[in-house]
């Protein structure tokens, strides 16, 4: 006796992080730190390399990077920072 169909089966949820993740967290860092001290040029560099990583990263790591991105030229010092922490918080998840 034949079993019956019970449809197609649904994949299981991923937990690998998409690539470029860990860099993506690497440079907000890198950003929250030099906008704490000041330094303006180390802002820029980690700026950069999110427009970098914008380009070849996965779907997800690319959006995430334009946020990024985006909090980082905001213009109010507590609102950028949290934002970008944010951001960080959930790439660690």
């Amino acid at each position: 006796m034949a079993r019956k169909s019970r449809g197609p089966k649904k994949a299981a949820k991923s937990t690998a992080k998409p690539a470029g993740a860990g860099r993506l967290r690497e440079l907000i860092g890198e950003i929250i730190d030099a906008q704490t001290r000041g330094d303006q040029e180390s802002s820029a560099a980690a700026v950069k390399a999110l427009e970098k990583l914008e380009a070849s990263g996965s779907p997800q790591v690319r959006q995430r990077a334009v946020e990024a991105r985006m909090a980082a030229s905001n213009s109010h010092p507590q609102d950028r920072s949290r934002l970008l922490n944010e951001l960080a918080a959930r790439l660690g998840n």
